[in-house]
């Protein structure tokens, strides 16, 4: 599990909307990203941080566009529940910068819990292969 999450590029490819990611300089990685929400729909290009981490337990990134209009902060912690199991409590706070940042930001919040369960389902697919 741990591997998997301490792994920008495997990660990424379990967040919503991130199409693509690439080593840039000094551990930080560039995401290409797609977001949906409601009508809206925009392609960001973003840094991705590692700010925090306590192997396999603890994990935050931030996540900044390289124009300015868009911040999230991504949290994951694990918990050993079994030999077999894990449990990964996820947090994660996105927000919209610009003219429409209002209905933009509000319409993030009613799609969060989708996308979070969009991520766990990523995750385990990408653990238990056909899951």
């Amino acid at each position: 599990m741990w591997d998997l999450l301490n792994d920008p590029a495997q990660l990424s490819k379990c967040v919503p909307g991130c199409e693509e990611a690439s080593l840039g300089v000094d551990d930080e990685w560039k995401w290409k990203m797609k977001f949906n929400v409601g009508v809206i729909s925009r392609r960001i290009e973003a840094i991705a941080r590692v700010v925090e981490k306590e192997p396999t337990r603890k994990l935050a990134i931030n996540l900044d566009s390289v124009t300015g209009d868009f911040k999230a902060q991504l949290h994951l912690e694990l918990a050993e529940v079994s030999s077999t199991s894990t449990r990964v409590k996820f947090a994660a706070n996105v927000d919209a910068r610009g003219p429409f940042q209002l209905v933009v930001n509000q319409m993030i919040k009613s799609q969060m819990d989708k996308l979070v369960g969009e991520f766990a389902a990523n995750v385990s697919s990408k653990l238990v292969p056909n899951s």
